[in-house]
């Protein structure tokens, strides 16, 4: 038999729940638009790491889907902690609070998943070379790429730097291709504006929580009728007027920029070499996963 050992308090309690119109006001204000993905993992693993040669996740490990709009409030870099893994010490990137229908999606936000921080750019440079290969089909590049700032191979007396931009495309599927055949041998010093996009790699507060009496209380707290939102935490998944409820509050999340997991170059010597788009060892001790 379970054993209630809860406090039998016989007066009204009088404590105040959190003022949840203010919270998600506050949130809307300071909150950066954000593009929340889901990360699930692809099925190509082959013995404990993803397949380099996987079309679908190109040795990333991961697929991103179920896409959602989300305002996410990003805090200061300053006086963080330190966050310490099997092989190293490693700086988190910044702290995050995202809005509170966050938590209208059954589970929430959890670790792996991937923010997109929308209509920002940010550089990033990335090398790699040409072979006949990937002349023919192109290489990957692990970013999402907004636009080609510059491309750069030598002289030919490798004494400066040309920019062969115009010969240089990325495709809606982040392939990079050449259309010049003279550029086959040659190493290209990419500067890209890439999308500023970050990993959930930790859940700071993972149970928070309200509970509310009053109606418009409760409203906020279901997001204010969002066709796309569902509560199973609350019976029927149903506002109930006539008494007090529990809702999900959203998590604060651990987030760290996606170039610190990619390595910044893909130089490879013959046209069967693979290279992992991912640092996936670092990744699978940061992000926790099993």
């Amino acid at each position: 038999m379970v054993k209630n050992i809860n406090p039998k308090i016989m007066a009204r309690n009088s404590i105040q729940p959190q003022r949840i119109k203010e919270q998600m006001m506050l949130l809307d204000v300071k909150s950066l638009d954000c593009l929340w993905e889901r990360a699930y993992r692809c099925p190509c693993y082959t013995n404990g790491a993803p397949r380099v040669d996987c079309k679908l996740c190109h040795g990333q490990g991961f697929v991103y889907k179920d896409s959602y709009e989300l305002k996410i409030a990003m805090y200061s870099d300053n006086n963080k902690p330190i966050y310490v893994n099997d092989t190293n010490t490693i700086p988190l990137s910044t702290l995050a609070t995202p809005q509170i229908t966050s938590n209208g999606i059954e589970d929430g936000i959890s670790v792996s998943d991937r923010i997109t921080v929308l209509n920002w750019g940010t550089p990033q440079q990335y090398m790699l070379n040409i072979t006949n290969d990937r002349f023919t089909n192109g290489v990957f590049i692990p970013y999402k790429v907004l636009d080609i700032m510059h491309a750069f191979i030598f002289n030919d007396d490798e004494t400066d730097l040309v920019d062969i931009k115009d010969k240089v495309t990325i495709d809606d599927n982040s392939f990079l291709k050449v259309n010049d055949e003279t550029l086959i041998g040659k190493t290209i010093s990419l500067m890209l504006n890439v999308d500023k996009r970050f990993y959930v790699v930790g859940l700071n507060k993972e149970l928070r929580y309200e509970t509310f009496e009053k109606l418009e209380d409760k409203e906020y707290a279901t997001g204010l009728g969002n066709e796309f939102l569902s509560y199973s935490q609350i019976v029927d998944g149903k506002i109930d007027p006539t008494k007090k409820q529990l809702f999900k509050m959203p998590n604060q999340l651990i987030l760290r920029r996606e170039n610190l997991y990619f390595p910044n170059y893909n130089i490879i010597e013959n046209d069967n070499d693979t290279t992992n788009n991912l640092a996936i060892n670092d990744v699978e001790a940061d992000l926790l996963l099993g």
